[in-house]
C-alpha cells in the first residue's frame, strides 16, 4: 500500500496515468467518430432514393427552423430529426457545389491521365468549371445579402492571370479583380460586403474541401485598395487619367483579363478599355527596360536551387515566355489586331509568328516549349512535388524560350 501510495504521489507516475487516460479517450472519441461517418453516411445514402419533390419538402421543413431554434433542439429532438437534418445538410448549396466541383476536376484529370486531353483542353475545362462556381457564388451570395437592392447586380467580375487567359492549372489561384456600376449612395459598401461573402465562400474548408484561393492583388492600388472598384474609378486608373494611374506590369496584366461575368454593357466597356490600352502608343526602349525590371524583381523573388530548373521561374521558363508575348502584344496590337484576342500564350505567339513579329519557327517552337513546360507543372501538382527539374530534362524548351527572350527583348 505504500508503494503505491508513493507511486500516487510521484508527478511523473499521476502524468504517465494522465497520458494513458487521455489515450484512451482518444482512441474512444476516434471510434465514436468513424461510428457516426458511417450513420450519416447510411442516411445520405438514403437520402439519394427520394424525389425531387421529397427532397425540396424536407428542405422547406428544416428551413422554417430559426438558427436558435436548431441550437435549442434537445438531443433526443436531434436524433429523431436526424435525416431531415442531414439533408438540409446535403441541399446546401455550399455543400452541393464542392462535391461537384470535385466530381468536375476528377473528371478533367481521369481523361488527362488517360491522354484524352491536350494541355489547352485541361486548361479549358478547368477555366470553364472556375467561371461557372463564380457565376454560382455570386448569385447564391447576393440573394441572401440583406442590403440586396436591385434583382440583379451592376457588377462585375474580371479574371486576371491563368484564368483570364484560360490558362488554369490544376489547384491554381484565382487572380480576379471586382468592380461595379451602381448609382446606389451605399453602393460601395453594398458591392464590398457581397465580395467579402463570395470570397468567403470559396475559401473557407469545410468538411466538403475547398474550392479555390482568391488573389485580388490585381485590383487598381493593389493591397492597398478598395476591394471594389466603380468601373467609371478602374477605366481612368487603367487610361492614365488623372494622378492615380497603373503602372506598366498592370497592363502586361490586363493583355490576359477578361470579363467572366457582369452585364453585356459591362462586358463591352471592359473590352473597350482592354483594347484602349493595348493599343496605346508605346515607347519601344521605355517598355523593354520595365518589362525586362519586372522579369529581375520576379526572379528575385523566387529563388531557384543551384542545379535545377524552374519550370516558371528559371531562365527559358514559362515566365519568360509570358512576358516576351505580353510584351509583343502591348507594342503591336495596334498594327496587328489578332493579337488583342485572349487565346492564350501558345496561340498568341503561333499568331506573332504567322504576321511575321517572329521569324519563321521560333514562335511555334517557343509555344511547343511552353506547352510541354505546362505540361510537367501540371503533372509536378498533382503529385505534390516541386516544379523544378534537372535542367537536361527541358534543355530544349529552355533553349527555344530563351531564343524568343533574347531575340524580341534585345
Amino acid at each position: 500500500m505504500l508503494e503505491i501510495a508513493r507511486e500516487a504521489a510521484d508527478p511523473q507516475v499521476m502524468l504517465g496515468h494522465d497520458r494513458e487516460l487521455s489515450r484512451h479517450k482518444s482512441a474512444k472519441a476516434a471510434t465514436d467518430a468513424k461510428l457516426k461517418a458511417e450513420e450519416d453516411a447510411l442516411y445520405l445514402n438514403q437520402l439519394l432514393d427520394l424525389t425531387p419533390d421529397q427532397l425540396a419538402a424536407i428542405n422547406e421543413k428544416i428551413s422554417a427552423l430559426t438558427p436558435e431554434q436548431l441550437r435549442s433542439l434537445t438531443a433526443e429532438q436531434r436524433a429523431r430529426m436526424k435525416p431531415e437534418l442531414l439533408a438540409a445538410l446535403y441541399l446546401r448549396p455550399g455543400f452541393l457545389l464542392r462535391r461537384a466541383h470535385h466530381a468536375e476536376v476528377f473528371r478533367t484529370l481521369a481523361r488527362d491521365v488517360e491522354g484524352v486531353l491536350s494541355v489547352e483542353q485541361v486548361a479549358d475545362d478547368l477555366s470553364a468549371l472556375a467561371e461557372a462556381v463564380l457565376h454560382l457564388t455570386a448569385d447564391w451570395c447576393w440573394q441572401r445579402l440583406k442590403q440586396r437592392h436591385r434583382e440583379e447586380p451592376a457588377f462585375s467580375i474580371l479574371a486576371y492571370g491563368k484564368l483570364g487567359g484560360k490558362e488554369l492549372g490544376y489547384g491554381s489561384d484565382l487572380d480576379i479583380v471586382f468592380v461595379y456600376d451602381d448609382d446606389h449612395p451605399g453602393a460601395s459598401e453594398i458591392y464590398a460586403t457581397l465580395v467579402r461573402k463570395m470570397i468567403n465562400w470559396l475559401t473557407v474548408r469545410t468538411g466538403e474541401g475547398d474550392l479555390y484561393e482568391i488573389d485580388t492583388a490585381l485590383r487598381p492600388n493593389g493591397n492597398s485598395g478598395l476591394l471594389v472598384t466603380r468601373f467609371e474609378a478602374y477605366a481612368n486608373y487603367q487610361q492614365g487619367r488623372g494622378s492615380n494611374t497603373a503602372w506598366t506590369w498592370e497592363h502586361q496584366a490586363i493583355t490576359r483579363a477578361r470579363c467572366v461575368m457582369g452585364s453585356p454593357d459591362l462586358v463591352r466597356r471592359f473590352d473597350e478599355v482592354r483594347q484602349a490600352v493595348m493599343t496605346a502608343e508605346r515607347d519601344v526602349a521605355g517598355l523593354v527596360t520595365e518589362i525586362g525590371a519586372m522579369r529581375d524583381k520576379v526572379r528575385q523573388a523566387h529563388p531557384v536551387k543551384a542545379g535545377r530548373f524552374d519550370v516558371k521561374h528559371s531562365p527559358g521558363g514559362m515566365v519568360d515566355a509570358e512576358f516576351a508575348v505580353q510584351y509583343l502584344v502591348l507594342l503591336h496590337t495596334a498594327e496587328h489586331p489578332e493579337l488583342a484576342d485572349n487565346v492564350g500564350n501558345i496561340a498568341l505567339l503561333q499568331r506573332a509568328e504567322k504576321v511575321g513579329l517572329l521569324p519563321a519557327g521560333v514562335g511555334e517552337a517557343a509555344a511547343n516549349a511552353y506547352r510541354e513546360m505546362r505540361r510537367v507543372q501540371h503533372h509536378a501538382r498533382l503529385n505534390e512535388e516541386p516544379t523544378d527539374v534537372v535542367p537536361a530534362a527541358l534543355a530544349a524548351q529552355r533553349d527555344a524560350v530563351l531564343a524568343l527572350w533574347r531575340l524580341v527583348m534585345a
